[in-house]
């Protein structure tokens, strides 16, 4: 059957063996514009697309960057800032410290993320240095409860801490 076909398509006029070889090779191009290049072509536009918008994100940034401080002014400002907080700064809260000023014995303590709570067996004298130390203490330290039971010379203190920030 194809041999028939071959024998016809020989036997043509040569006009219409080139009308028909023009109209394959038309349609092979359609076909392959329509399933190959398009979708190649389409993407390529959506890449320079984004390209263009990464590309304008990129100049902003560097616009803003540019308008930033050097980096020499930064670090001044910085150590400048350092010397304002230091020279305002005074000790923070420690457990240590505070028995150290105060001079008692720890029997618990319960910290948590605002403060915690705070036992400890001292003497009157030792109960005035421990309010005295919570004094100088930066941030600062609110007392919201206190018991305070006992006979002399020992007292049982138990004490609510909270850090003011």
């Amino acid at each position: 059957m194809s041999n028939r076909w071959l024998t016809n398509w020989l036997a043509a006029d040569i006009r219409l063996r080139m009308l028909g070889i023009i109209g394959a090779g038309a349609l092979m191009a359609l076909i392959m514009w329509q399933f190959w290049l398009r979708p190649v072509q389409h993407t390529s536009q959506r890449l320079d697309r984004q390209m263009q918008e990464q590309l304008s994100r990129y100049r902003q940034r560097l616009e803003a960057l540019r308008r930033l401080p050097s980096l020499a002014m930064l670090e001044q400002q910085s150590a400048e800032l350092s010397e304002q907080f230091v020279a305002q700064d005074g000790p923070h809260f420690s457990l240590p410290a505070l028995l150290a000023a105060s001079g008692g014995e720890l029997e618990h303590w319960q910290p948590d993320e605002n403060g915690g709570e705070l036992a400890i067996t001292l003497r009157w004298q030792q109960f005035t240095d421990l309010l005295d130390y919570l004094k100088t203490l930066r941030p600062a330290v609110s007392i919201p409860a206190v018991t305070l039971k006992g006979q002399s010379p020992w007292l049982h203190l138990l004490i609510q801490l909270n850090y003011e920030i």
